[in-house]
């Protein structure tokens, strides 16, 4: 996988971390194979001011091809939980599970929920 230099974008209280990719596999014409053109990201929502109730995000998708349990050309929530899953698990992640692949936020737990800050 290679990737291209991190882009950070904020807009009023998102920040959006973008770090571009493209993976080619080793036979690009056996059947199954694509090349792969994406981004690993973090988007994170700041409130300003007390506040008593936890923040959670959700990201919806719309890929080209139908990849996993996602259903091509159509809007999906993105999960990273099999189906059958508890749906709070489905829709906001479980915040004890680490992302196990990429380089860049290998290790990082798949979400994360304060009163004052949140990530999907």
């Amino acid at each position: 996988m290679t990737y291209f230099p991190k882009q950070k974008f904020t807009c009023d209280n998102f920040t959006l971390e973008v770090f571009p990719f493209v993976n080619q596999p080793e036979n690009v014409f056996e059947d199954g194979n694509a090349i792969q053109y994406g981004a690993d990201f973090k988007i994170v929502f700041n409130r300003q001011g007390k506040q008593t109730n936890n923040l959670r995000l959700l990201q919806f998708i719309l890929p080209q091809t139908a990849v996993g349990w996602n259903t091509a050309n159509s809007l999906n929530i993105d999960k990273h939980v099999a189906d059958g899953a508890p749906i709070v698990d489905c829709l906001y992640g479980d915040p004890a599970i680490q992302i196990n692949y990429g380089d860049k936020y290998k290790g990082e737990f798949v979400c994360g929920s304060g009163t004052n800050s949140c990530f999907p």
